[in-house]
């Protein structure tokens, strides 16, 4: 479904693709993360490394096919998600603690690219 000159039909799977680009990228940090508690030229690490750098190029290709559909703007802000993402996956997988400051820094991020993108 091609967008008219008003960006006013999107379809609604398209935003479906988008987040789930989204979640697919946090993973991405997951790697770097876990490979960062081994030794830089271990296998362990560069095996994480290289999924990681995979997720990237996976996310880089849907990221630019979704573009063709979904105007930046709109796009780029929904993006402010994956700030909640790695900070709940640093929760599930690694055991971190959020904090008020940090809660309050991902509200902020946030509300600051939807002001920015906001019509």
């Amino acid at each position: 479904m091609m967008l008219n000159e008003n960006h006013e039909s999107i379809n609604p799977f398209l935003y479906v693709i988008l987040f789930a680009n989204f979640v697919l990228y946090s993973f991405c940090l997951v790697m770097a993360s876990w490979a960062g508690r081994f030794s830089f030229i271990s296998f362990s690490a560069l095996w994480r490394y290289a999924v990681g750098f995979i997720i990237l190029g996976i996310y880089a290709i849907v990221w630019q096919q979704i573009l063709k559909y979904i105007p930046l703007t709109v796009a780029y802000a929904c993006r402010s998600v994956t700030v909640l993402l790695g900070m709940l996956w640093s929760v599930v997988f690694f055991a971190d603690t959020i904090t008020m400051q940090m809660g309050i820094g991902a509200t902020l991020v946030i509300c600051g690219v939807v002001l920015v993108a906001w019509k």
